[in-house]
């Protein structure tokens, strides 16, 4: 495997080379356009086109960007850089997407593969992965060894060079002319050698020449010197070392030195006067060079030129030597330097909308607007004036059956009404209204969510809803819901009748409350539901909001059973809801001692119930992981204000750092994101940009620097996340692309197998906006190889964009509601 820093330099020479074509060819058509025969001025705008090829990666970060046109629906964004990683490996399975859809899907890019194809959103094989992974590193190693091949041959030629150079002699005669002149007996023809301290060499031949050959030499030679040939033509051949693989590296080379030949020509010519005799010489240069086959021909310029001797004579004879005024050339200049400038500043379309480019998820665009709904219903009633108060319990009061009426007032009344809402006449409606309730609508699910009448603020309330319920639940025709909601009620206030209440319905319908899923609320089983009031009992709670608890509670005869049941018991479900229930709960509920360690007790029924069943095993280890990150933070932070945290974490081993940095970087980031969303304060929101910067960057070295720790692996995924938020932060799209991939392949390990946060999804989330759809998709499958509790989800969201739909995270984030 190639190191990365190889397969990134290989990337930015691609995408630099397909600008470079962009501006030979602008320049191309100002040169045609304005009819610019000059040689010299062709030469030099040549020249800034080999500059620009070589400067591009720089120019690139240098110039501003200015982001590309939109492109067209159902078109994949354009850019002009090098993929970060390859297309999808089968072509059969991207034709067959979304083949039946009437709005046409983003064509996905295609490439050639043995392998089968696979349905949408299976893992890929073996032989993708591989494809997937290796064909990058295979041609990088092509583009290397090409590199190295040309570079040898052009070292190999400046050693001859050197040579020459040792082996030749000052020319007394010459010292008049200006540079360093020598004579060399292994010169057929005269050359001009040293790309920075140039000298010309002459063939030993060279007194035998008449007068006006040896001044038309001299000035073919001169002009090399001062116009910096060998200089230009040493860089033209560096870059096609660099971008070997592209025509324009060679086609470019051949036209900077045919252009420095002719406007070497125009000088010589002027220098004798004469265009024939010219001519004459360098057919005579030519004679000699094919007879004795002694030129160093990519080393040097020289007057017998680049073997277009044809083209040079008719030039030469024809005497149309252009002249190109001032002014000319500064608007040619101007109008060259700006397709530069544009060129380097294009970047791929980075619009925060472009929701077009995908479809909506119907069942999410559902979701989103069930959810839409309930925040406007809940905000309209919250907002109500007390006209429109008296106006519903006056409906009340006419028809009592008017439900939607009382919902609204027991919602606008639980969160205590408008300012000046009477707390007495808020507590008689909504006591009225459970009991009304209960009497004549016990199977409602609305009662559930009205929340119970609080024993502490309403006793009258709460021993009047007592009864109703034991009435209600002492009926023949009693219901399961009816049995769950009751319990529900006494689950804090009475947990030996909610305990009976409960056991009645698991008798009724052991398999659970069906269905279990209704109105996007989950239904828990029964099992589930007497752990959790089992281990209510243990920590004594007596709240029905879970804010207080009673140390005679939890040492009440009830909560010693409670305790035994647990312990004996070979419910998975039961113990898994009691020891999530006791781990999430015991730094909610202070002031009570316990006689053993709640947190052990917690953990011992989350791993007996993962042994009980392995469809738990997975559930515990995450909620091990995030509970084990929360004793790390409150262990450090408490009672640390926030400005002092940073140099705590910094300062904290290298073992120990690299366990609590994840997490540390993933809420720096969010902490920044909403200081530079509410826009309340600049100064704090650059701070916690360049604070997540630190934790990210120090994150990263850590990781890199103990590959073996248990965490070294999910630090490096954080931390690659991370920085790649940061990239697309500060707009470097490219960067943000190289981090995606880096973090698919991070090595997996167990802490990365059950990782549960999702700051994956803003980096993902950011590079969908910027229309990098299959990049996302490659980077959500490499992930669900390493993360086995999200697994299913990444790669039916992975499976969503190639079929041209916004994957749930995503559509959720453009409407504003992740």
């Amino acid at each position: 495997m190639f190191p990365e820093w190889q397969l990134a330099v290989f990337r930015v020479v691609v995408g630099s080379s397909l600008r470079a074509v962009a501006v030979a060819v602008t320049v191309g058509l100002i040169l045609s356009v304005a009819r610019v025969r000059s040689a010299g001025t062709r030469h030099a705008l040549w020249t800034m086109v080999l500059a620009a090829m070589m400067l591009m990666p720089a120019l690139e970060r240098v110039v501003p960007g200015i982001p590309l046109p939109a492109v067209a629906h159902g078109a994949p964004p354009i850019t002009l850089g090098w993929p970060a990683a390859p297309p999808p490996a089968s072509l059969d399975a991207a034709l067959a997407v979304d083949a039946a859809s009437s709005v046409a899907a983003p064509p996905p890019a295609t490439g050639f593969s043995a392998v089968a194809a696979r349905p949408a959103g299976a893992a890929p094989t073996s032989q993708e992965r591989h494809w997937t992974r290796d064909w990058p590193v295979a041609v990088a190693a092509a583009y290397l060894l090409g590199l190295v091949l040309l570079l040898a041959r052009m070292v190999g030629g400046w050693l001859l060079a050197r040579r020459l150079v040792l082996a030749s002699r000052p020319v007394g005669e010459a010292r008049d002319i200006g540079p360093r002149v020598y004579e060399a007996n292994e010169l057929a023809t005269p050359v001009t050698i040293g790309p920075l301290s140039p000298a010309i060499f002459l063939p030993s031949s060279w007194r035998d020449w008449p007068d006006d050959t040896r001044r038309a030499v001299l000035a073919h030679e001169l002009a090399h010197v001062r116009r910096c040939d060998p200089l230009i033509a040493f860089l033209a051949h560096l870059n096609r070392c660099v971008f070997w693989f592209h025509p324009l590296a060679w086609w470019l080379e051949r036209k900077l030195a045919a252009t420095a030949e002719d406007a070497c020509d125009e000088a010589a010519v002027r220098t004798i006067g004469e265009s024939r005799r010219y001519a004459e010489v360098l057919l005579e240069m030519a004679d000699v060079a094919r007879a004795r086959g002694r030129r160093l021909s990519w080393q040097g310029a020289g007057v017998d030129g680049t073997g277009l001797l044809g083209r040079r004579i008719d030039r030469v004879l024809a005497g149309q030597f252009a002249t190109v005024s001032r002014r000319r050339k500064c608007v040619v200049a101007i109008a060259c330097a700006t397709a530069v400038f544009l060129v380097a500043a294009c970047r791929q379309q980075t619009s925060e909308t472009p929701a077009a480019a995908l479809r909506p998820d119907p069942e999410v665009t559902d979701s989103l607007k069930r959810q839409q709904e309930a925040q406007r219903y809940f905000e309209d009633i919250r907002d109500m004036t007390p006209a429109q108060v008296a106006e519903l319990e006056a409906a009340v009061a006419k028809n009592p059956e008017d439900l939607e009426a009382r919902n609204k007032l027991m919602i606008f009344y639980r969160f205590g009404g408008p300012k000046g809402t009477d707390w007495n006449h808020a507590a008689a409606v909504r006591r009225n209204t459970i009991l009304w309730m209960i009497e004549h609508h016990p199977d409602s699910d609305t009662l559930s969510q009205w929340g119970p009448i609080e024993a502490q603020y309403d006793p009258a309330g709460y021993a009047a809803a007592r009864a109703a319920w034991i009435a209600a639940t002492s009926r023949a025709d009693v219901s399961t819901r009816r049995l769950s909601t009751a319990a529900s009620f006494f689950s804090a206030t009475d947990k030996p009748l909610a305990e009976q209440l409960l056991l009645r319905a698991q008798g009724m319908e052991p398999a659970g409350p069906q269905p279990r899923v209704k109105d996007n609320v989950y239904y828990e089983g029964w099992s589930g539901r007497l752990g959790s009031l089992y281990a209510r009992a243990i920590l004594g709670v007596i709240d029905p909001m879970e804010r207080s608890a009673s140390e005679a509670e939890a040492q009440s005869a009830f909560a010693r059973e409670a305790r035994r049941k647990l312990d004996g018991s070979r419910s998975a479900e039961m113990l898994y809801a009691a020891g999530s229930y006791l781990l999430q709960q015991r730094f909610e509920i202070g002031g009570i001692t316990f006689d053993f360690d709640v947190d052990t007790l917690g953990k011992a029924y989350l791993t007996r119930a993962a042994e009980l069943d392995s469809a738990f095993a997975g559930r515990v280890r995450m909620l091990l992981a995030r509970q084990s990150g929360m004793e790390r933070s409150r262990t450090l932070f408490e009672g640390v204000p926030p400005d002092k945290r940073a140099g705590i974490v910094m300062a904290l081993p290298d073992a120990e750092r690299l366990a609590v940095l994840p997490q540390q970087a993933e809420t720096e980031l969010m902490h920044a994101e909403f200081l530079q969303d509410t826009k309340k304060d600049e100064v704090a929101a650059k701070a916690a940009w360049t604070q997540t910067r630190t934790y990210a960057d120090d994150l990263l070295s850590l990781s890199q620097k103990r590959p073996d720790d248990p965490n070294a692996s999910r630090g490096r995924f954080a931390a690659h996340v991370v920085l790649g938020v940061l990239a697309l932060h500060d707009n470097d799209q490219d960067a943000a692309l190289k981090h995606a991939e880096a973090a698919g392949q991070v090595p997996p390990s167990e802490a990365l197998k059950h990782d549960i946060d999702f700051i994956w999804s803003r980096l993902a989330t950011g590079l969908l906006k910027r229309g990098e759809r299959e990049s996302v998709a490659r980077f959500l499958e490499r992930y669900a190889e390493l993360n086995e509790s999200q697994r299913d989800r990444l790669r039916k969201n992975a499976a969503a964009i190639r079929a041209g739909t916004m994957p749930d995270f995503y559509q959720y984030a453009v409407a504003r509601t992740y």
